[in-house]
């Protein structure tokens, strides 16, 4: 009888070991699965579905979100954002994190275009390609807090897994979840709002800007007559409030519109108490450009005691001296550009009007200025700035009716300047336990009078020259979340040069030292 050849069930080794890490994974697959868990935030935001799956990013804006988090663990995360259709090129993005024990403060982003990555609906544009980050949890109950900043004031968009203990939050986000599909998605809102409360505590040596001269003929008393200030110094308190509303007007970019008063309180010199109003509207093509108009508004405020006396008057007339005073407008558009994520700048047209009290109408400017800025992102460390400036300022140089520039008795304060510019702002891990960000500047303005009056008829401005110096050193650092501390010292030179043999630099140069803490709150 013949017999049938034997059929072995026993398969390669190999093989064996395959099918056995296969069946491995499918019975232990729930239970790896459950170790990864995609964490939620305290309240509801807004989500986007990318990619064919649909995962669901998280919304992350300045205000950042609140994620509950139980340790030991890793989060890792990924980060996007959303690109407008036919955008391409850089973005730089910041996120900050904090309530995590030891874990970085912030992180740098560059977004470019996905190309790859898909909306999971049908929103037109493009996601950015994702970012990675990982924050390590330490064992314990922590409340993880995030914010993204771009440059056109979108949220970022972050999803964020989580591979740890269970996650006792997320079974009740889960049943809330599941209670919400089948209500109608909540809308978001058309405005969204923010503000900042601040307040700075300024100490200023020399509060009129006064020559060393006229400083000591105040502390000497021998001219009671130029003085009605009781120091020469002041502690200065300066609270401040803004509120922005944004929303997208147009369909290329988010629009601002932005609201700031300022009160500066002087301790002991209330006669130079003032109040300055600021009006904002920024509109953004995209997120590398923006125009902004801008309108300042300062009531008017005292500058110091003047002696109302023409230059051609006679010198044996008595001298009236009474208070001088100002008030100031400005208006200005400013149009910002990011060319990289190393390179942006920004130009300024300004027109700005002095008007001063009456008996000093002659003095009224009206100026106009073209402002230049290029900013330098050298490294994650170091960033320059530098400036320049071009002003062209005419006087009224008359204060009566029936008067012309060229007939008038009075002086012509019109002018022109030249501002140079060069600052330094530097972000070290080094510094990160004492300051975020340290700020160096130097700026120097070079005012000089075209005046086509001679010595004698205008001496206070006949082949003047002003020339002003400002170096400031800034810190700056994030106590919390909405608040952030800056501290500064700055001093400001001013040096004449006059073919006069008067008193006109005895008058004008002087020196200033200004102290000052800020605290800032966002909300």
């Amino acid at each position: 009888m013949r017999q049938r050849n034997k059929v072995s069930v026993f398969l390669p080794v190999p093989v064996s070991v395959l099918v056995l890490a296969l069946v491995f994974l499918f019975w232990t697959g729930p239970g790896f699965a459950a170790s990864w868990d995609v964490l939620v935030p305290l309240d509801q935001v807004d989500q986007v579905p990318i990619g064919k799956a649909g995962k669901l990013y998280l919304t992350v804006g300045d205000k950042g979100i609140k994620v509950p988090v139980t340790g030991p663990g890793v989060i890792t995360g990924y980060a996007r954002i959303a690109f407008p259709p036919g955008e391409e090129g850089k973005v730089d993005g910041l996120l900050e994190f904090s309530g995590v024990p030891r874990m970085e403060a912030q992180k740098i982003m560059v977004f470019s275009p996905s190309r790859k990555s898909t909306w999971g609906d049908d929103r037109p544009g493009k996601p950015s390609g994702g970012h990675k980050f990982t924050i390590e949890v330490p064992e314990g109950e922590f409340l993880l807090e995030l914010a993204g900043f771009l440059p056109g004031g979108d949220p970022m968009l972050i999803i964020l897994y989580y591979e740890g203990p269970p996650q006792p939050h997320l079974a009740v986000a889960k049943d809330q979840a599941k209670g919400e599909r089948t209500t109608k998605k909540k809308a978001k809102p058309a405005v969204t709002f923010l503000g900042h409360a601040a307040i700075d505590i300024i100490y200023n040596d020399n509060i009129l800007t006064n020559s060393p001269g006229y400083n000591d003929d105040f502390i000497s008393g021998t001219y009671p007559w130029k003085f009605i200030n009781g120091t020469v110094d002041d502690l200065i308190i300066a609270p401040s409030f803004d509120i922005e509303g944004r929303s997208r007007l147009v369909p290329w970019g988010q629009s601002r519109l932005k609201f700031k008063v300022k009160y500066w309180r002087y301790a002991r010199n209330p006669i130079k108490t003032n109040t300055d109003f600021h009006f904002y509207f920024r509109q953004y093509f995209g997120k590398s450009q923006s125009l902004e108009l801008y309108f300042h508004f300062a009531p008017e405020q005292y500058i110091r005691q003047l002696s109302d006396r023409s230059p051609l008057s006679d010198r044996e007339d008595e001298i009236d001296w009474t208070q001088f005073r100002f008030q100031r407008n400005v208006w200005n558009a400013t149009w910002r550009q990011r060319f990289s994520k190393k390179f942006s700048a920004k130009v300024l047209y300004e027109e700005n009007y002095r008007y001063y009290n009456q008996p000093f109408m002659e003095n009224d400017i009206s100026a106009w200025e073209v402002r230049g800025n290029l900013t330098w992102k050298l490294s994650r460390v170091l960033t320059w700035n530098f400036d320049y400036s071009y002003e062209d300022a005419q006087g009224r140089a008359i204060d009566s009716v029936w008067e012309i520039p060229e007939n008038s008795n009075n002086s012509d304060p019109s002018y022109e300047r030249d501002l140079y510019r060069i600052g330094l702002d530097i972000r070290h891990s080094a510094l990160k336990k004492v300051v975020d960000r340290v700020g160096l500047s130097f700026l120097f303005m070079d005012y000089y009078y075209p005046t086509t009056k001679t010595l004698v008829e205008d001496p206070y401005h006949a082949g003047r020259r002003d020339m002003f110096y400002k170096g400031t050193v800034e810190l700056r650092k994030r106590i919390s979340k909405p608040l952030t501390l800056k501290l500064a010292v700055r001093r400001t030179e001013r040096v004449v040069d006059s073919p006069w043999e008067g008193d006109i630099t005895t008058d004008k140069d002087f020196t200033q030292w200004l102290y000052w803490t800020s605290l800032n709150y966002r909300f």
